[in-house]
């Protein structure tokens, strides 16, 4: 399992960067376990990469896709402090 999932939504033009184990992550399932858009139009993802630099380097490429705002980590994870 990857220890870091980079979140992105286009409707909302965010983009963050958690630890799997986060609360609001939960390896990449979200908050509520289950993608409440199945079967529809996907305007958010999660991916899952091995590192926090390989992470970081994919959050900064959506941000500037997406046109999101600055803040790129998570703030109840904190996944780039050891």
């Amino acid at each position: 399992m990857a220890p870091f999932f980079v979140y992105w939504n286009s409707i909302k033009k965010t983009v963050r960067i958690h630890r799997a184990a986060c609360g609001a992550c939960k390896n990449g399932e979200g908050m509520h376990e289950r993608r409440i858009d199945a079967g529809r139009t996907t305007t958010y993802d999660w991916l899952p990469y091995p590192t926090y630099k390989a992470a970081l380097a994919e959050a900064q490429t959506q941000a500037r896709k997406l046109g999101a705002r600055a803040k790129l980590d998570c703030g109840l994870c904190n996944p780039q402090n050891p």
